[in-house]
């Protein structure tokens, strides 16, 4: 359409006026508005004298199951390698572990209260530590009766001297109260065919202090434990894995999920102060 030279207003055809300006429009030199040009881009050179394109970043492919499940076994393998040689503790939570006809249950970081394993030492062998000194006091994650010194529930705090060790000095009520330590899972829904108790004892010391200690599973008298831990002589304070067959007794205990282990001197005065790192049931199902 043409325009108007002189205020660039469109004109319709056949018009003597600019219908926006006014101007006579005979003498004007009509034309019309120049078209916008779009710029060229520059001429690509032939496709055999470009550079080659980046390449597009690998879409991310799913891994193989087979893949995860190797590197899982690994990882696992790797863990307990460092485990093995002391180098690192055992968790503090309670870890089940089932193969379908066994079982594992930990309660307790696998850690020697606190001062960690010497180099090559192997806790399930059965060992006894080199002494330790005290005191110690649990970390905030330790389960409930582990890594803390404990003393008898019937500690008399007259009796000086002899009737008390260092661990009853050391420590105080309640923090000292023992406690059950609670092993909880879940249950497989089968028989027992057969189980362990392993307790990590620490500064029992009955022999020398006269001190006489209960034990209790699930609130019953545990004679296969009371046997044992009143012949201990840990002096030093050292420590040492213990392991109990459990009588067939306990059986129903074991298949409920729920194991409350306490051991305690209710009775004898003594102020014999004892430590379990941690406790750990190994079960056989049928």
């Amino acid at each position: 359409m043409p325009f108007c030279e002189k205020c660039g207003g469109s004109i319709e055809p056949g018009s003597k006026f600019c219908d926006n300006c006014g101007v006579p429009i005979d003498n004007q030199a009509l034309s019309t508005p120049p078209q916008p040009t779009n710029s060229q881009e520059p001429a690509l050179p032939p496709t055999s004298q470009r550079s080659p394109a980046p390449a597009a970043p690998p879409s991310s492919a799913p891994i193989p199951p087979i893949y995860i499940a190797v590197g899982i076994v690994v990882v696992v393998i790797i863990i307990a390698l460092v485990f093995a040689s002391g180098a690192m503790p055992g968790s503090s939570n309670h870890v089940t572990s089932s193969s379908g006809l066994s079982q594992e249950v930990l309660a307790g970081d696998i850690d020697n209260l606190g001062f960690g394993w010497p180099k090559g030492f192997d806790v399930f062998l059965g060992q006894k530590t080199p002494a330790h000194t005290w005191p110690f006091s649990p970390e905030i994650d330790d389960v409930p009766g582990t890594d803390r010194m404990l003393v008898g529930s019937g500690m008399n705090p007259d009796l000086k001297g002899y009737g008390q060790d260092g661990y009853t000095r050391d420590s105080k009520w309640p923090d000292n109260t023992p406690v059950p330590i609670t092993l909880s899972y879940t249950p497989s829904g089968k028989r027992v065919a057969s189980a362990q108790l392993q307790i990590f004892t620490d500064d029992f010391q009955p022999v020398i202090m006269q001190s006489r200690f209960e034990a209790t599973l699930n609130g019953k008298r545990a004679n296969f434990i009371e046997n044992v831990v009143n012949k201990l002589n840990q002096t030093g304070p050292i420590g040492q894995l213990v392991t109990f067959d459990v009588p067939g007794e306990f059986f129903p205990d074991i298949e409920s999920g729920n194991l409350n282990v306490l051991i305690d001197d209710p009775n004898t005065g003594m102020g014999d102060g004892f430590a379990i790192d941690f406790i750990r049931l190994l079960v056989v199902y049928k």
